[in-house]
């Protein structure tokens, strides 16, 4: 764990000034974490801190700390310089909190499309899945299509058979009828 020169804080992983030695987090050192992984080595090796690099601008980075030279005086027009920077810095500070809400709504916007790209790379995952239950639908389509042909012809037979039951009943009656005519003719006879 580091500690900022800058800001004071707590950090886990930042750079160091390859001049005064004195440790900086990502946002004090004016870099983001991505920007100064894609510095070659060699830069990383020879990063120097705004004070360093001797920048004229007031900011915490320019600041003097226990190993860079201290300041002895500063003149009336720095001051008054200082003085600007600070009204400046005040009035810009009225539209953080507007700024932060804007960056938590982004935050959890993208959070909300890292979850939808995950479910989509889930859903390609599962294609192969889905196109064999396709085929099996299809599969199962084709039977029930078949069976549905069977039965159909099955009840064709069906109403064939009872026509053909209702003929028989008929005949049948026919044939009681016949009997009992020649029964009562052969009476009449003897």
């Amino acid at each position: 764990m580091f500690k900022c020169t800058c800001c004071d804080g707590d950090f886990r992983d930042g750079v160091k000034c390859s001049v005064c030695q004195e440790c900086f987090d990502f946002p004090c050192a004016g870099l983001t974490e991505a920007g100064y992984r894609r510095l070659g080595e060699d830069r990383r090796n020879n990063w120097r801190c705004t004070y360093c690099k001797g920048a004229k601008a007031v900011s915490p980075l320019n600041l003097p700390s226990k190993n860079t030279p201290s300041i002895k005086f500063l003149s009336l027009v720095d001051m008054e310089m200082i003085a600007l920077e600070l009204k400046s810095l005040s009035s810009q500070m009225n539209s953080l909190p507007t700024l932060i809400a804007s960056v938590n709504s982004i935050q959890a916007d993208v959070a909300d499309l890292k979850s939808i790209k995950a479910d989509i790379e889930d859903l390609k995952l599962m294609k192969p899945e889905v196109a064999d239950m396709r085929t099996s639908l299809e599969f199962v389509q084709c039977s029930v299509e078949s069976l549905n042909s069977r039965m159909t012809e099955i009840n064709q037979e069906i109403q064939t058979l009872l026509k053909t039951k209702d003929d028989v009943v008929q005949l049948k009656q026919l044939l009681e009828n016949f009997e009992h005519s020649m029964r009562e003719l052969n009476k009449g006879l003897v």
